[in-house]
């Protein structure tokens, strides 16, 4: 069911270990759903959640203190170029369209232009609602192909 937001409420600040349970969460109900259909246990997604958090910037934005979503970003050097990679970006689904992903997704601009990177990439599932969101906001097509392997 969809909760309206109220804006004035909603924070986004830099995610604290506190934070990191309640991250991983949303992370797995955000994968468990079309078109990824990942099955992500309890335990995995604080894993990768922690090894992110080791390593990259993870924002959250939570209403009345409670998180509703958050974003991860790190800088990496790519052919000789700063650039600032988004690793995951998840709302939870009764909050979504409500502006929230472009929320984050406008910290991370800002955070990148502060350090004065103009260069944002990510990778998005060309059938997944964010990839809509993506292209709206400015974002476009690389030509960079993400490729996989399954060896039994």
């Amino acid at each position: 069911m969809k909760k309206t937001l109220s804006n004035s409420n909603l924070i986004i600040k830099e995610a604290g270990n506190k934070d990191l349970n309640k991250i991983a969460e949303i992370f797995r109900n955000g994968y468990i759903e079309e078109p990824y259909n990942e099955k992500w246990t309890e335990e995995n997604s604080l894993k990768k959640i922690k090894d992110y958090y080791n390593g990259s910037k993870v924002l959250v934005i939570a209403e009345n203190n409670n998180i509703i979503g958050f974003i991860i970003y790190y800088k990496m050097i790519w052919d000789n170029k700063i650039k600032l990679y988004i690793n995951e970006i998840v709302v939870l689904k009764e909050f979504r369209n409500q502006g929230i992903g472009t929320r984050l997704l406008n910290e991370a601009e800002k955070a990148a232009e502060k350090e004065n990177i103009n260069n944002i990439e990510l990778a998005s599932h060309i059938k997944s609602k964010a990839f809509q969101l993506y292209k709206k906001l400015g974002y476009k097509e690389s030509g960079l192909v993400i490729m996989e392997k399954i060896i039994k």
